[in-house]
């Protein structure tokens, strides 16, 4: 993680650094309960709301942010900007064993304003966080996170939905695919695109599990399908059959999601955050992770009708591997032409996984020509109707388990009918930071 890219204030206990940026902390304690072990850090927060992370050094160095990720109260998630003095707790014995906390000890309050926050975001979605402020948390990285992995269980069933943050802010990138590429469609017309801010992206696609619990699970994978990703699910359950995209503005259309869809319920359990499909644009940056190629490993097929491809048979479920996991030896969701667990293969350079085969995506816009007019498209959110000029079909990307690796590609784009439900089309969620 760039430093550059947040605001960073230490104050220790020895020594208090002011920076003139908001938001801001003083009055940094630390303490230790000397039979429990139980370290108890405060501090007063000023100016703006924020996101706390604690680091604890010992004689100066730090003990890694990864042997903190078990601090809990005032810390991981938005923090108000009042009067009251904030406390951490943090058990050593617990998340540091074998390690004493002798002189030189101090504690290190890092805070994030709430515009730019943290690398890594996670929805608490068990009923138990309902109206908590802590339903949504932060953390640096993954290997902060309370279990040290993202690829693991709890980020797969019910209880918590991971996201990951996308660095797109102002860069100038190149979307769909040149006339050379192997395997493109004519509707991927390569154009400039820049997105105006950064936003989040789920780590993985939604699952059946995480569906059910704001939601209902159609899909036609269920044997041992609480981590496979939901499908037969519509661009209208996601968003509700009255929801407008894209609408005379962004907002408006961001707003429209309709009560009771899957998206109003998550936006409530949430405390109000915008969560949504993604723009095709968002999608696709997302899943080059930087890379202008076929594959955001840099490879490209070198013959367009070819049934195999090096990069997705360890990133992707495809046709070539569709009843064979290639990473995980006995997985037991393995049957023929099937979606696999979420995860099961290896993330893009931006730790996102599936972002290519298992299922069709969906996006927020409609299936229809790019815009290529502007020389630059800022925050492109497609046209107002379809290639049919209707205003039904949208864009799924990412390709499938059924899918050949042509259309398994980071610029790939099939049209799906906005109501229509079907085993080869889930979704992942996005936030933007706008």
């Amino acid at each position: 993680m760039r430093l550059s890219s947040l605001v960073l204030l230490l104050f220790c206990i020895s020594a208090v650094a002011v920076l003139h940026a908001s938001p801001s902390v003083g009055n940094v304690t630390y303490s230790q309960d000397p039979s429990s072990k139980l370290v108890k850090v405060t501090y007063v927060l000023s100016d703006e709301p924020g996101i706390p992370l604690l680091d604890i050094c010992t004689n100066g160095v730090s003990i890694g942010w990864s042997n903190l990720r078990g601090a809990y109260g005032d810390v991981h998630h938005v923090v108000q900007n009042d009067s009251d003095t904030k406390t951490i707790y943090w058990n050593p014995d617990k998340y540091w064993p074998g390690h004493s906390l002798g002189s030189g000890v101090t504690a290190v309050v890092r805070i994030w304003p709430t515009d730019n926050p943290p690398d890594v975001m996670v929805v608490n979605c068990d009923t138990q966080y309902v109206g908590r402020v802590d339903r949504v948390q932060y953390f640096a990285s993954y290997e902060h996170l309370p279990e040290g992995t993202v690829n693991c269980p709890a980020y797969k069933l019910a209880g918590k939905i991971a996201f990951r943050k996308i660095p797109a802010q102002g860069i100038i990138w190149r979307m769909g695919s040149p006339t050379s590429e192997k395997g493109r469609n004519n509707i991927e017309a390569q154009h400039k695109v820049r997105l105006l801010s950064n936003y989040y992206i789920g780590v993985f696609e939604v699952t059946q599990s995480q569906a059910l619990r704001f939601w209902n699970n159609k899909s036609y994978f269920k044997t041992d399908g609480e981590m496979r990703p939901v499908e037969a699910v519509s661009w209208e359950d996601v968003r509700g059959k009255t929801s407008v995209w894209p609408g005379e503005t962004a907002a408006a259309a961001y707003a429209s999601v309709a009560s009771g869809s899957f998206l109003a319920k998550l936006r409530e359990h949430a405390g109000g955050l915008k969560f949504d499909l993604p723009t095709e644009a968002q999608w696709e940056f997302a899943c080059r992770a930087g890379s202008g190629a076929s594959y955001p490993d840099g490879s490209n097929l070198s013959v367009a009708g070819v049934a195999s491809c090096e990069f997705l048979e360890t990133h992707a479920r495809y046709k070539n591997n569709s009843g064979q996991d290639a990473t995980v030896a006995g997985n037991t969701l393995s049957t023929n032409d099937a979606t696999a667990a979420v995860g099961t293969y290896l993330p893009n350079r931006w730790g996102l996984y599936d972002m290519h085969g298992n299922l069709l995506e969906w996006t927020l816009d409609f299936y229809a020509a790019y815009d290529t007019s502007a020389d630059v498209a800022d925050n492109p959110r497609g046209a107002s109707k379809d290639s049919s000029n209707t205003e039904i079909n949208r864009s799924t990307r990412g390709g499938s388990y059924l899918l050949a690796p042509s259309s398994d590609r980071s610029a790939s784009r099939y049209s799906v009918k906005q109501n229509q439900g079907s085993r080869h089309v889930g979704f992942r969620l996005c936030l933007p930071l706008d």
